[in-house]
C-alpha cells in the first residue's frame, strides 16, 4: 500500500549516511527488503549511490518494481516509513570511500514524489554469517530439517520465506506436496556468530500463505505465516532482526554505528 506524501523533502530524508531498505515488489504479497546505506546523492540528476546489498549478489531476484525506503520520525514522535520509486542504472565494485576502502555500490535513478509506504509482510531479514537460523518443520509425525529438506531464505516477525528443493537425491521432496493454507509446526533456532548456543529457540505453528512453483528450476518458494507465536518470543525475534540490521549497516558502511 502506498500513499503520496507531497510535503516531504527528499534532501532532508535521503541524505548521505542514511540507512535505507531497498524493497522489491512493494505492493505484492511477498515484498523483498534488503538493508543498505546511502553514500552519495545527486539531487539534480535524481540519483543515489548506495551500498550493494548482499542478497542481490546471492539471489537473482525477479521483480516488477523497486523502491528505496527509510523510516522518519514525525514531530509527534510517530515513526513513518516513506520511499521513492527507483530503478538501477549502474553499479561498481570499486567505489572509493573517504577512508580509502573500495566497496560495491549500485546507482539508482529515483522518481518523485516521496510516498508513504507499508510493506505488507514487514521487514524480512535475509540470513547472514553473523545472524543465521536453523529450523525443523513438524508435519504430523514427520520432521523436516533446514539445509537438508528446505532452506531458510528470510525471516520476519510475522513469518518466513523458505526455498523447498523440488527433489532430494532424485526423489520428490515431500514438502513440495503441501498446499496453501496447510498448517504445521516449526521450531526455529536463532544463531549468532561466535555464540555457542542459540540466542533464542522459538516454537510456533504456521500457515502456508504462498507457494511459487516457478521460483527457479531447482526450488519452489514457500511463504509461511506464524500463528500462536507467544509475545515473548515475538519480542526476541524482533530484537534479533534489529541487531542483524545494525550489523549489516556496520558492514556496509565500514564504521561503528
Amino acid at each position: 500500500m502506498v500513499n503520496i506524501t507531497m510535503e516531504f523533502q527528499i534532501e532532508k530524508i535521503f541524505s548521505p549516511s542514511t540507512g535505507v531498505d531497498l524493497v522489491l515488489n512493494l505492493n505484492s504479497l511477498h515484498p523483498v527488503s534488503m538493508s543498505s546505506i546511502i553514500y552519495d546523492v545527486d539531487l539534480n540528476a535524481q540519483k543515489f549511490i548506495i551500498a550493494k546489498p548482499l542478497q542481490t549478489v546471492k539471489d537473482k531476484i525477479k521483480y516488477k518494481e523497486m523502491h528505496i525506503t527509510t523510516i522518519i520520525r514525525q514531530k509527534n514522535d510517530i515513526k513513518q516509513r516513506v520511499g521513492l520509486k527507483c530503478i538501477p542504472t549502474g553499479s561498481s565494485s570499486k567505489y572509493r570511500l573517504a577512508s580509502g576502502k573500495n566497496i560495491s555500490v549500485i546507482v539508482l535513478k529515483y522518481f518523485p514524489p516521496v510516498i508513504e509506504t507499508n510493506i505488507r509482510s514487514g521487514y524480512r531479514l535475509p540470513l547472514s554469517k553473523n545472524f543465521s537460523a536453523k529450523a525443523e518443520i513438524i508435519n504430523g509425525k514427520t520432521k523436516f530439517y533446514s539445509s537438508k529438506d528446505f532452506i531458510i531464505r528470510d525471516i520476519s516477525i510475522t513469518g518466513m520465506g523458505l526455498l523447498i528443493p523440488k527433489k532430494i537425491k532424485k526423489k520428490v521432496n515431500p514438502l513440495t506436496k503441501l498446499d496453501i493454507h496447510h498448517q504445521a509446526k516449526i521450531k526455529i533456532y536463532l544463531l549468532r556468530k561466535n555464540v555457542d548456543k542459540p540466542v533464542s529457540e522459538i516454537a510456533a505453528e504456521f500457515d502456508i500463505k504462498r507457494i511459487n512453483t516457478n521460483f527457479n528450476e531447482l526450488n519452489l518458494f514457500m511463504g509461511i505465516q506464524f500463528i500462536k507465536l507467544p509475545t515473548v518470543k515475538e519480542d526476541e525475534l524482533n530484537k534479533f532482526i534489529h541487531l542483524a540490521q545494525v550489523d549489516e549497516l556496520k558492514r556496509l558502511s565500514g564504521v561503528s554505528l
